[in-house]
């Protein structure tokens, strides 16, 4: 129920949230010539390259960003079409693929990106006080987990810890 304190729908400003963002990293990506890269391709790329010394598989970009694997694929496919990753079979398991960037997509991981992540980050952080901050992320994971247990309430384990990813997890 919406209180009269706070008469926001929170669904609705997270969307608006997301779409703000989205357009922004549009942006960033024709202003800086980084070619057609989708939000959502930008953040892989930025994730294995983060990860570049590790193994890192499809599950665990489904697992780091709590999205299907249907999507995961969809967006790997156009991603190893635009030439930003290849995928590599492992000696321990010839169904497993390592994802790994290409050299183009290392180049740009390269331009400035770092320093575009954190000029970005620092202005959604602009003016949130650290606890501010914490109360923020508390009310994320509170939100996600209540989203988790409304969809899995019969407790399928392995899809509700898939989705369940705390942000500070490392592979």
């Amino acid at each position: 129920m919406i209180s009269k304190r706070y008469p926001h729908e929170i669904g609705y400003e997270i969307n608006t949230l997301e779409h703000l963002i989205g357009r922004k990293i549009v942006g960033i990506v024709q202003a800086n010539n980084f070619g057609d890269i989708t939000m959502m391709q930008a953040w892989i790329m930025q994730f294995l390259y983060e990860n570049r010394e590790k193994e890192v598989y499809q599950k665990d970009i489904e697992k780091h960003f709590c999205i299907t694997r249907s999507t995961v694929t969809s967006i790997l496919q156009l991603m190893e079409k635009k030439g930003y990753i290849r995928r590599v079979s492992v000696m321990k398991d010839a169904r497993l693929k390592r994802i790994l960037l290409t050299e183009k997509a290392i180049a740009i991981q390269k331009q400035n990106s770092f320093e575009i992540h954190q000029s970005f980050e620092r202005t959604l952080r602009e003016g949130l006080s650290d606890e501010e901050l914490d109360v923020f992320f508390h009310c994320i994971e509170q939100m996600k987990k209540n989203l988790i247990e409304s969809d899995y309430p019969n407790g399928d384990v392995s899809r509700k810890e898939m989705a369940a990813r705390p942000i500070a997890e490392e592979l």
